[in-house]
C-alpha cells in the first residue's frame, strides 16, 4: 500500500483498516488477537471470539490463550468508524488499477 495513503489512515482514529483473518465472516471486522482473559472487557456487544491466532507474518500464533476477536461490521459503523478494506493486488489488477491510482480515489 501507499505509504501516503497509510499515513492518512492511521491519523484517522474513526478508520479501521481492516485486515483478513481466515475465520472472519462476510458481516465481521477482524480486530486483531486477544488473550481469553480480558476478552470480556471488550465493550463491543457483538463481540466474538475466534479459534486460531496468527502473528503479523500469517504464521499460527505460539502465545497461550491468544485469540482472534471479531465485531460485526455494523455495529463499528453505527459507533461513527468507516471500515476500509485494503484492495488486494489481484483485486486492483481487475480493475486495471495501480496502488497510485487509489490516491486519487481516496
Amino acid at each position: 500500500m501507499n505509504k501516503n495513503l497509510d499515513e492518512k489512515i492511521a491519523l484517522d482514529k474513526n478508520i479501521i483498516k481492516a485486515r483478513f483473518h481466515p475465520e472472519t465472516n462476510w458481516e465481521e471486522v477482524y480486530l486483531g488477537n486477544i488473550e481469553i482473559d480480558i476478552f470480556h472487557l471488550v465493550g463491543w456487544t457483538t463481540k466474538r471470539l475466534g479459534i486460531k491466532a496468527y502473528d503479523i507474518a500469517g504464521n499460527l500464533s505460539s502465545i497461550p490463550n491468544f485469540h482472534p476477536f471479531f465485531v460485526q461490521r455494523r455495529e463499528l459503523e453505527n459507533a461513527g468508524f468507516t471500515i476500509f478494506i485494503p484492495p488486494t493486488k489481484e483485486d486492483l489488477e481487475l480493475a486495471g488499477k495501480t496502488r497510485f491510482d487509489l490516491l486519487e480515489i481516496v
